[in-house]
């Protein structure tokens, strides 16, 4: 992002710009042109690229950053979201175990006891 570039360019040219991946760089311009689409002034191109310079620059600051609502689990209310839920996951994992061992049973196939 634009803080991290302009903040940490020595950092980042003596780690190497080829060791960087290019997916940020691709949601990024996703962001880009949702700022310029819906969140910045149409009336010129200056203040068009300048919302949105504005924009990245606050997204990119790790103060702002750290400062945002951090997203709730909704199964064990932790700090990371319902699909990567460790508890979930082994209550998934029980529940699925259980049930399955249920069909199983000579009766759920159709065979004779």
């Amino acid at each position: 992002s634009m803080h991290q570039v302009l903040a940490h360019s020595a950092a980042l040219i003596a780690a190497g710009l080829g060791s960087l991946s290019e997916e940020p760089l691709e949601h990024n311009n996703k962001n880009i042109r949702n700022y310029r689409e819906h969140l910045s002034r149409k009336t010129t191109q200056h203040a068009n690229l300048s919302d949105v310079l504005t924009r990245l620059w606050v997204k990119s600051d790790p103060i702002i950053r750290s400062a945002r609502n951090k997203t709730k689990c909704s199964f064990c209310s932790n700090e990371h979201n319902v699909r990567s839920c460790p508890q979930k996951q082994v209550f998934a994992f029980r529940l699925r175990k259980t049930s399955f061992a249920e069909e199983e049973t000579p009766t759920a196939l159709g065979e004779q006891i």
